[in-house]
């Protein structure tokens, strides 16, 4: 078990691209273009970012780090309000509440939702969703 943000990126990244149906996806700090179709029309695509908030000492002696994984869910103006808002709560079923991931369940998805839908940034339109994680780990040097 770790605590380690890599480590926690890692779990978290490999259940999202376990689920099937989902756009492409911009990871974080990497070179992404969005998707187009065949004639130049813009696709949804998924911005990954994880903000690590905290980590503590619990009373059994056991570090403990706390996040946000959000997934921000990018599609382009006139797409399918419907079909947007339903990718966006399939996602964050997929992250539902009091599941463990990860080998030997490091991670432990404390609640998910999906934020206001951010019109600001044309031609693109935003539907946050957070990912409110906790990892464990023994409290040693390693």
């Amino acid at each position: 078990m770790s605590t380690r943000k890599f480590t926690i990126r890692a779990v978290l990244r490999q259940h999202l691209i376990n689920m099937t149906g989902l756009p492409a996806i911009n990871w974080e700090l990497m070179i992404f273009d969005p998707p187009e179709d065949g004639s130049g029309s813009p696709l949804p695509y998924i911005r990954e970012t994880m903000l690590p908030a905290d980590e503590f000492l619990s009373a059994n002696d056991e570090r403990t780090g706390v996040g946000v994984y959000r997934l921000d869910l990018i599609v382009p103006m006139g797409y399918s309000i419907s079909a947007a808002e339903n990718l966006a709560d399939s996602i964050k079923q997929h992250f539902r509440p009091s599941q463990n991931i990860g080998a030997g369940n490091i991670v432990s998805i404390e609640r998910s939702s999906v934020g206001q839908n951010d019109d600001s940034e044309p031609p693109w339109v935003v539907l946050p969703i957070q990912i409110d994680y906790r990892a464990h780990s023994a409290n040693k040097v390693s």
